[in-house]
């Protein structure tokens, strides 16, 4: 995976007007996406692909911090426009989420933020026709967009989403003890990071 998404950036570079200094912070929200149901699962306390219950709440939060909120499947018209307009990003944020493969586009050096969401499996067979009979689920993460963004040479943030509520995401934000100026040099590189992301 680590080869396979800098070759993808590398075969798509002649498509893309390059930015010197890229400078948007974006958000790319799920709010209409459709919902995958899991059938009748038990062991999980989920029971659709819902992975934020309260969409505007964090989106006017990160707006009020100068986030752009963009939704992927509306807002471009081809694949060069989204590409293109990737390369002028500098922090991407999202749900866990296949959209958090644009980051590919950005120069290297960008943020990465990832409110780390559990999707379920329902153990067993997974034909729709075996729906209405109760299967045994469990909670997995996605692993990939940590080590893409390690490709890229791009900062990760990681914020856990175990609620699927918006204000839940926002205090973690807002008491991040990485923002303490207590820890220490290592740290405190992180601090500032954190700073120039979120205000």
């Amino acid at each position: 995976m680590l080869f396979r998404s800098e070759k993808l950036y590398e075969s798509c570079k002649k498509y893309i007007n390059l930015e010197e200094n890229p400078d948007k912070k974006v958000y790319l929200s799920r709010k209409f996406f459709n919902s995958r149901e899991y059938g009748k699962i038990i062991g999980v306390p989920f029971t659709a692909d819902v992975r934020l219950f309260d969409d505007e709440i964090l989106e006017e939060y990160l707006k009020s911090k100068g986030f752009e909120i963009i939704f992927p499947e509306e807002d471009f018209s081809s694949f060069e426009e989204q590409m293109n307009y990737f390369a002028k990003v500098k922090t991407i944020m999202s749900l866990s989420s296949s959209g958090l493969t644009n980051s590919v586009f950005m120069n290297p050096g960008g943020n990465m933020i990832e409110i780390i969401s559990s999707y379920v499996i329902r153990v067993g067979d997974l034909d729709p026709q075996f729906y209405d009979e109760p299967r045994p689920g469990s909670e997995s993460l996605h692993h990939i967009y940590h080590a893409m963004s390690f490709n890229k040479s791009h900062n990760y943030f990681g914020i856990p989403n175990p609620t699927r509520k918006s204000q839940d995401i926002i205090d973690r934000i807002e008491s991040n003890p990485v923002r303490s100026e207590e820890h220490t040099s290592e740290l405190q590189s992180r601090v500032d990071i954190s700073y120039a992301v979120f205000c």
